[in-house]
């Protein structure tokens, strides 16, 4: 995030990835997360962050910031189950 967030909308912390539960095992790669995988993690910090923020700090900026980011992370998401879902991938 940038550094004109509002109060209260921490950026995202690092995390240590886990051990991939990915559906497609053979692609995978122990401690490493698959792309669907990091875009579900990222979208869920980005809500919590969201959902930590108090009522006080939600101005106008706050909803921009707030609906450019959900934007960003839904576009990953489905970006991300799309190249899943893909022909090509399911026939590598």
């Amino acid at each position: 995030m940038v550094a004109t967030d509002p109060p209260g909308l921490d950026p995202p912390h690092p995390v240590t990835p886990r051990p991939s539960a990915s559906p497609h095992p053979e692609c995978a790669e122990p401690g490493i997360e698959t792309r669907l995988e990091t875009a579900v993690r990222e979208a869920r910090e980005v809500i919590a962050d969201l959902d930590d923020t108090p009522p006080s700090n939600m101005d106008l900026m706050f909803f921009m910031q707030a609906y450019d980011e959900l934007h960003m992370h839904l576009e990953e998401l489905l970006e991300a189950l799309r190249s899943q879902t893909s022909p090509e991938r399911r026939s590598s």
